[in-house]
Order: structure tokens, then C-alpha cells, then sequence
């Protein structure tokens, strides 16, 4: 805990000299000295190490908490209105040479040098939540200074914690097929207003809307079951089956097991099957 400041918001006979000396300064004089400040504090600051930093930070807290606390009504007011018209003009004044940039771009000028733009290591730890920020990133923005606070992520049940390690065969077989695993039991398909397809590019361009389609629980007469319809099919074989055709070169043994993992985890999977089990029988 730092020392307390007896004097804080006090006229005291040293404030007094002080203001009486800075009154009589011309602005050359005052120029001078608030440079010399300047360059004092950087220096100083230069040389802080982490904990000299943090203790002259909550030290500047308190002083300023103390000294807004013992401030009048009237005076409070216009130091707001004189901080609210400093950050719109510095806001003015900062962003006045990057205003749209972006639409006038000169290959000659680097960007990235940008005091705006340059806003150091990501190597500051929050003391809150221990994540780590920018230099120059706004402060306590990642949690609030510790108001928000997530959820614990628990490790992945079994099987899908081994698939994921990376260590045997099998697991490197999953995690480098991953994308088709999980198509295999996604519950809906996907669709937008308009695709393009150029050429022999294997990706393709959305214009317009995109969604999810989830259809009819069941397909057709004669038609396969697709996407939540393998859900419904009533033997499990035949849904592990109905996965692999869709998705050339994924493993029975791992499609079984993912779904016996569902079986028991997915809250929506449990409610297709208390539905198939409600389903009246085919006569």
C-alpha cells in the first residue's frame, strides 16, 4: 500500500509559492519547464520496472480519487466539460490524417508505422484475468478489470478428448480429417441467394443471404436419409453407414464412437431419439 498524501487537495504555503512563481512565467519559461517535466517523466518511466510501474500507477489512482472525492459540485462539472472537450479535440486531431485513407492509398507511405497504428508486443499481462494485451491496447478492456468473468472450459469428455490429442494413429487421422467428421453429423444444410463458382477454384463466392435448412424429419419414399434425417434412422449400423457414404475417408470405429458420444451428451440427439421412440410403427 503506498504512503498516504496528507496534502492532498490542501492549499498548503508550498502550493501557494508554486502557483505565485509559475504566475509570473512568461511562455518561454513555462514552455521550457513543462519540457523539462516531459523529459524527466520519461526517463523516469523509461527505467520503472514492472512493480515500480504498477505501485506509481495505483499511487496516481488514489491521489486522483482523493482529489475528485473532496471536489465541489460546481468544480467537478467543468473539469467533466473540460475532459469531454480535450478528447473530442485530441480524437479531432489524431484521426484528421488516416481520414479515409483508405480510399487514397500510397504505396510509398507505410501504414504500419502509424503512431495510431503501431500499438506494441502483445506481452502485457492482465492482473485480472491473465490475458495477455498490447502495449498500447486500451487497459482493462478484455474483462472490465475483472467484472467479466467466463466459465471454466472443461476438458472434453471421452473419446473425443483422445481424438483430439494428436498422439496416436488414430488421433492423427482425425484431427487431419476433422472437417469431414464434422460434416458427418451436421443437422442442417447450407444455402445462400446466390453462389458463384469460377473456373476449377475449389472455393466459391456468397452474394446475398446465407442460412441453415433444417428439412422434413424423413425423407421420401425411395429417397436416402440426408443431414437430421440419419438421426432418425433406427438402427445405428445403418446410421454409420448412411455417414461414411457421404464422406469418403472417414473410419467406422470413429464414427462410431463420436456417435455413441452424442447418444449420450447431446441434448438434442436425446430428444430424436425419445422422438423415434414415440413414433408410431410402420404397419
Amino acid at each position: 500500500m503506498p504512503p498516504k498524501r496528507r496534502a492532498i487537495g490542501r492549499s498548503t504555503p508550498q502550493a501557494r509559492k508554486r502557483r505565485a512563481l509559475r504566475a509570473l512565467e512568461s511562455d518561454e519559461q513555462r514552455a521550457l519547464r513543462l519540457e523539462n517535466l516531459r523529459v524527466h517523466a520519461t526517463e523516469t518511466r523509461s527505467s520503472e520496472s514492472s512493480d515500480q510501474r504498477e505501485v506509481r500507477l495505483e499511487t496516481d489512482r488514489i491521489r486522483t480519487n482523493q482529489i475528485r472525492y473532496s471536489e465541489i459540485t460546481e468544480l467537478r462539472e467543468r473539469r467533466l466539460q473540460n475532459v469531454r472537450i480535450s478528447t473530442a479535440r485530441s480524437r479531432r486531431t489524431l484521426h484528421a490524417d488516416l481520414n479515409l485513407s483508405a480510399f487514397h492509398y500510397d504505396s510509398n507511405n507505410d501504414y504500419s508505422l502509424h503512431p495510431n497504428v503501431v500499438i506494441g508486443k502483445m506481452n502485457k499481462i492482465c492482473m485480472y484475468c491473465s490475458v495477455l494485451n498490447f502495449k498500447n491496447e486500451t487497459r482493462r478492456m478484455c474483462c472490465a478489470s475483472g467484472k467479466v468473468k467466463l466459465p471454466e472450459l472443461h476438458s472434453p469428455p471421452e473419446p473425443l478428448s483422445t481424438f483430439l490429442s494428436g498422439v496416436t494413429r488414430v488421433s492423427k487421422h482425425f484431427l487431419e480429417n476433422i472437417r469431414k467428421y464434422n460434416s458427418c453429423f451436421q443437422m442442417t444444410s447450407f444455402g445462400a441467394t446466390n453462389i458463384v463458382r469460377e473456373n476449377y477454384m475449389p472455393t466459391f463466392r456468397v452474394q446475398g443471404q446465407i442460412y441453415h435448412h433444417a428439412g422434413s424429419l424423413l425423407p421420401l419414399p425411395d429417397a436416402d436419409h440426408k443431414f437430421l434425417q440419419i438421426y432418425f434412422m433406427a438402427n445405428s449400423d445403418e446410421q454409420i453407414e448412411q455417414r461414411c457414404h457421404y464422406n469418403a475417408g472417414t473410419r467406422r470405429e470413429i464414427l462410431g464412437a463420436l456417435q455413441g458420444l452424442f447418444d449420450q451428451h447431446n441434448e438434442f440427439v436425446r430428444l430424436f431419439k425419445t422422438a423415434i421412440q414415440r413414433m408410431p410403427a410402420d404397419d
